[in-house]
């Protein structure tokens, strides 16, 4: 659904996999948690042509009439019962005032108990993309704010167990919320000073989102002050995802190129640009090479 792949991949245990198909890059709630196996998994699933089309469900829900969506969602409900956990908010999706103080009671949750385990995270994000219609920009900043400033006291989004950092759905879903509020320059002001207090880099997923295709759209009049947010390589992608690809080929070719030098993503970058380009500096990064091994 919306570009991106959802499925359940059974390995040691049963895990959560999503993939975008814009960028191929997927989050799984393995231990990995990040492009792994279970995302490849997911993605052969769908090259195969096996797979479930939601897109092609919902608009087919649009045009249905009440009685036969309330017939469908019965027949949902009598097979698997435990779905209506997932409907009991349908009664407040459209209350404000309601849906801040679920999202404050979690955050208060979080702070008491000292400790957020990846459930409650999946959980917090859900309420979040649930109500990301109503919720204000205010209390997004508010979130924000709660999150960096309070990270030693609820632990973080991290597992230590297992290392690995599983916060990322709710910055995302967060973003996701953020862009479609009324957005003026001074809020970009405002991610700025949030970052100064942000030593363990959380908000990156939040800014990083805004490189998304869809996204960036929707935030190209604000390009300046983004740029401000992101570093050279992220600043590239979303000026591409913009259409201001002359742009986008000049920093590549001049500052990045000396500053931030990852081959494997200037590469892609380029590829999105102009295939001969990406071609060109394949070249040059292999005869480079060859030079040091001379």
């Amino acid at each position: 659904m919306n570009n991106t792949l959802f499925g359940k991949v059974i390995g040691t245990d049963e895990y959560k996999s999503s993939v975008r198909l814009d960028d191929l890059e997927g989050s799984c709630s393995c231990p990995v948690g990040y492009n792994c196996k279970h995302c490849v998994a997911v993605l052969l699933q769908y090259l195969s042509g096996d797979y479930i089309d939601g897109d092609k469900i919902i608009k087919k829900l649009e045009n249905a009439d009440k009685s036969e969506i309330l017939n469908i969602f019965r027949r949902i409900i009598e097979a698997d019962p435990m779905l209506l956990s997932l409907l009991q908010f349908s009664e407040v999706s459209i209350d404000k005032n309601l849906a801040e103080k679920e999202i404050k009671r979690m955050l208060n949750q979080m702070k008491v108990n000292g400790y957020v385990d990846e459930n409650f995270a999946y959980n917090f994000a859900k309420i979040i993309k649930f109500y990301e219609d109503v919720i204000s920009k205010e209390l997004i900043f508010s979130i924000l704010e709660f999150l960096v400033k309070n990270y030693e006291d609820y632990g973080g989004f991290y597992d230590d167990y297992s290392d690995r950092y599983f916060g990322d759905v709710i910055f995302r879903n967060l973003c996701d919320a953020f862009i479609k509020k009324a957005i003026t320059p001074e809020d970009f002001k405002k991610l700025q000073e949030l970052l100064k207090y942000d030593d363990h880099g959380i908000l990156y997923t939040f800014i990083y989102e805004m490189c998304k295709p869809e996204n960036a759209q929707r935030l190209a009049m604000f390009s300046k002050d983004i740029k401000k947010l992101l570093n050279d390589l992220d600043y590239v992608e979303f000026l591409i995802n913009i259409n201001k690809l002359d742009e986008a080929k000049n920093i590549l070719e001049t500052k990045v190129f000396k500053e931030d030098f990852d081959e494997w993503r200037i590469f892609n970058l380029y590829l999105k640009i102009d295939e001969n380009e990406a071609m060109k500096f394949a070249k040059r990064v292999l005869s480079e090479l060859n030079q040091v091994f001379l």
